[in-house]
């Protein structure tokens, strides 16, 4: 059974703009600029899902305030489909 306030977003990682951080675009190219981003710590981002302009899936649990991603990792399947992770 999956938890209410956990959910998974589309992204797209940009690049690492502080040391131990990497911003991710939420929800990209919905919009002209604009998109909302985050600051991500880097242990939260899988291996392969580090490089600029990679796709990506941000778990974020929203139980917690302020809002709080818990692991990022990289789509390669179809991005119109959620992946099927298990959440406890």
């Amino acid at each position: 059974m999956a938890n209410d306030d956990v959910f998974i977003v589309p992204g797209r990682v940009f690049g690492c703009l502080v040391d131990g951080e990497l911003t991710i675009v939420i929800n990209p190219g919905l919009g002209i600029g604009g998109e909302p981003h985050w600051a991500v710590p880097v242990r939260l981002v899988d291996l392969d899902a580090r490089l600029p302009n990679t796709e990506v899936w941000v778990t974020v649990d929203r139980g917690q305030r302020p809002w709080s991603v818990t692991h990022v990792g990289r789509r390669f399947f179809n991005p119109d489909t959620p992946p099927q992770i298990p959440i406890s």
